[in-house]
């Protein structure tokens, strides 16, 4: 009778799975607002971010973010990278996601100058269907800018809700530790070639 059970749970369990597998689009462009802190100091900002499939296991990556601290006009945060992503099937449901990028990070003071600097990304994280049309995805990213000691850590965590086949509504957060960041988003991811 448990045998019986158990096997009847598994396929019922299966059987949702199977509901709601689809395969992951890697060709689409985000546009992001969020709000959050960094070191301390409340801030807000924007970004542009996209991928796009070479073939079924690569695709080209590229973002834009800019930052304002709140309260300090001159004082501008941007962030650009591009580089190369790669995927692979971990099951049904979900994707491994690796990236390599070339990240360039820029700090404008108005008046008093800016100062930047570029190193390299790398990532690692999943995508993973948690119902049909409800994405989750968990990334871990380190970004290298050089021998300085200059390097951050970040924890990346999304929800996407696919509303159709051309457009998805997500909540995104980010964590970092140098500098230490705290920021909660909101974006609108456009698909394309689905």
């Amino acid at each position: 009778m448990r045998r019986r059970l158990l096997t009847t749970g598994l396929l019922l369990l299966l059987g949702n799975t199977c509901v709601f597998a689809q395969q992951f689009n890697y060709t689409y462009l985000e546009l992001g607002y969020a709000e959050g802190e960094v070191e301390n100091i409340d801030a807000e900002g924007y970004g542009i971010n996209g991928s796009l499939a070479l073939n079924d296991y690569l695709f080209g990556i590229f973002d834009y973010t800019n930052i304002e601290p709140d309260g300090f006009r001159r004082l501008d945060v941007t962030t650009k990278s591009v580089g190369l992503g790669f995927n692979a099937p971990l099951t049904e449901i979900t994707d491994l996601v690796l990236s390599a990028s070339w990240v360039e990070g820029e700090v404008d003071l108005g008046r008093f100058g800016s100062f930047d600097d570029d190193g390299i990304g790398l990532g690692a994280g999943i995508r993973t269907w948690l119902a049909d049309g409800l994405e989750l995805n968990v990334s871990i990213d380190y970004v290298d800018f050089g021998g300085n000691g200059d390097d951050d850590t970040g924890l990346g965590v999304g929800l996407v809700y696919s509303v159709n086949s051309s457009l998805a509504i997500g909540l995104t957060g980010d964590w970092t530790d140098d500098p230490d960041s705290s920021i909660i988003g909101i974006q609108a991811r456009f698909y394309f070639g689905r």
